[in-house]
């Protein structure tokens, strides 16, 4: 047997370690990208989820009561309020022998904002309070108006387009579509 005059060698060559470090970077690439594109619009579908369930509320509220109740957001788009249709129930609420109604208010998360579209039934000014009416929801569970439509926006993110449809008060939340060039 012949015995070797050179060691055997400890390390790696730089060669090695570059195609190393190249397969991690286009593995970290390709993983962020996925991660970013699974993310990108968690805030506006968690927007999405809680203006859905104030519109179950409300509809629910509205059959179970008897009494109809408005679904309205703030002014600046950044909040959402189910509350009595009637501003003389409102006040005498919490009086003695009142039924007791039910009320909610959201904020939505940071830069998601609601926007009222062109498609959909005018909408009502903002009240002295500087809320918005979309929807009011009626005893027999429909929505007083025809069809409500409005955007779920956040900047740098496909939006959500809501509509209410009045006579069954179903609500369907889809994305926008593109427009075509």
């Amino acid at each position: 047997m012949i015995a070797r005059s050179t060691p055997a060698r400890a390390g790696y060559t730089l060669v090695e370690l570059l195609v190393v470090i190249a397969v991690i970077t286009i593995i970290g690439a390709v993983i962020s990208s996925t991660l970013d594109g699974q993310s990108g619009n968690s805030k506006v579908k968690a927007a999405a989820d809680d203006v859905t369930g104030e519109i179950s509320m409300a509809r629910s509220h509205a059959m179970e009561e008897g009494r109809n109740y408005r679904l309205s957001m703030s002014s600046d788009g950044t909040k959402i309020r189910v509350s009595l249709d009637d501003p003389a129930a409102q006040e005498s609420a919490g009086e003695e022998g009142q039924q007791k109604q039910y009320g909610s208010e959201k904020q939505l998360p940071l830069d998601v904002t609601l926007a009222l579209t062109n498609s959909g039934a005018e909408a009502a000014p903002a009240d002295a309070e500087g809320w918005i009416r979309l929807a009011t929801f009626q005893q027999d569970g429909t929505c007083k108006e025809d069809i409500v439509d409005f955007q779920i926006r956040e900047p740098g993110v496909t939006p959500l387009a809501v509509q209410i449809r009045g006579l069954t008060g179903h609500v369907t939340v889809n994305p926008v579509a593109a427009p075509k060039q």
